[in-house]
């Protein structure tokens, strides 16, 4: 009877840990899933961003992130989680506050040399700059003001 009873408790904890196992795959399977939406949700919003000196870490972050996907080290995931917000949070204020300065430049130019019809454009185009930057399309509102501000000097030097 002794040896029946260490041969069904034998099975039951082979049975147990194999649930176990099974249970922990199903769960770092999850965790690795959540961590490439995460990736690709920013990597649209990384997108946006006027990307220089935080492109070489955001390379260095995603080559991290790309191995922890293939090799599902789970355990690394929330702190890679945590500087690619931190490096996302800076590049945000960057790009807000050299947009936001660009934008203010505009906005003190003296306009009083064009058109009525023209001073109405400008102020036109600065509200949709405006809107662009808060809707975090940096990229989109750098090349907006880099065209207002050709378009501003050449009509002046016509």
């Amino acid at each position: 009877m002794k040896k029946k009873t260490k041969i069904i408790l034998s099975i039951l904890i082979s049975v147990l840990i194999l649930i176990l196992l099974i249970l922990n795959t199903i769960r770092e399977d999850k965790i690795i899933k959540q961590f490439e939406q995460y990736l690709n949700s920013h990597k649209t919003e990384f997108g946006e961003y006027m990307i220089g000196k935080e492109e070489k870490e955001y390379k260095q972050l995603k080559k991290k992130a790309d191995s922890v996907i293939k090799f599902k080290n789970v355990k690394i995931v929330p702190e890679l989680e945590s500087q690619m917000n931190e490096l996302i949070n800076r590049a945000k204020t960057d790009n807000e506050k050299i947009l936001n300065n660009q934008l203010n430049d505009i906005r003190n130019f003296d306009l009083s040399k064009f058109s009525d019809s023209k001073k109405k454009s400008i102020k036109d185009e600065i509200k949709e700059i405006q809107s662009l930057i808060d809707n975090k399309k940096y990229s989109d509102a750098s090349k907006k003001i880099k065209n207002l501000k050709n378009e501003m000097y050449s009509s002046i030097n016509n």
